[in-house]
Parts: structure tokens; sequence; C-alpha cells
């Protein structure tokens, strides 16, 4: 019986790590309602544990909510995080018709989840990054 030869795995070429997702919707949401400046307007100076918390979850069950469910984004009442997080998605008409980059348009359902994934990222940055929180992170993971 003649022995078979192994087969060599020639070893694969390093490939540069691919683009992350990023969307107009990303960076206007960010704008809106975590900023990027020295004073960002959310989490508010002085906000209580609870009311970050509770505004935290209402950022996170609305975007959820028009993804996943496609549940219409509340309306009121007028003024509050819920109706402001709301008028926003429904001018950005997001996520039935918001622009995605020409790259990542064949998945666009995932694109969502990921911009879902880096406002909640951002958010909790800003949070760890108030007043009295003790921080601007480790830098990892990357963002």
């Amino acid at each position: 019986m003649a022995k078979k030869k192994k087969a060599v795995k020639k070893s694969a070429k390093p490939k540069a790590a691919p683009k992350p997702v990023r969307t107009k919707f990303m960076a206007d949401f960010t704008a809106q309602f975590i900023g990027a400046s020295a004073i960002p307007p959310w989490p508010a100076d002085g906000q209580t544990n609870a009311s970050i918390v509770a505004d935290f979850q209402t950022f996170m069950s609305i975007l959820i909510a028009a993804e996943v469910s496609h549940t219409p984004p509340p309306t009121g009442p007028i003024g509050s995080l819920a109706a402001r997080v709301g008028s926003f998605l429904i001018a950005q008409n997001w996520p039935v018709a918001a622009p995605i980059p020409k790259t990542w348009q064949t998945i666009q359902p995932t694109v969502h989840l990921i911009e879902i994934s880096v406002i909640a990222d951002r958010l909790l940055k800003a949070i760890n990054s108030s007043p009295g929180r003790g921080g601007q992170g480790s830098g990892w993971p990357p963002h």
C-alpha cells in the first residue's frame, strides 16, 4: 500500500482588517444625543444614576423595537426623551430607508443592528466619561 502524501498548507497572507461599518445615521445620532464636545448633551451634568439608567433603556428599547419588530417610534409626551428619539428616527426615516453605504447594502438588517450596537457603545462611553464616573476608558476595544 502506497503512503499518501500529506497536503502542505500554505500560510495565508495577512489581510487588512475590514473597515468598520459606519453610517450617517450613527454620526447624526451621536451628534444629536451624545455629542462630541467637551460638554456633551447626555448624560447631563448632575443627572442621577437612576435617570441615566432610564435614559439608556429608552434609547435601546426604541432603537431595537424600531429595527427588530418594526414598531413605529413614539411621538409623545412632547419634550420627553422618547419623543425626541422618536422624532429623530422619523426624520431620519430609520430603519426603513436611511442611507447605507453601498458596500453594506446587501446586509441591511445586519447594518441596522451594528448601528444599534455602535450607538450603545457610544452611550456607554458617554456614561463612563461623565463627571464623577472616573474615566476615559482603556482604549480597548478600539472605536
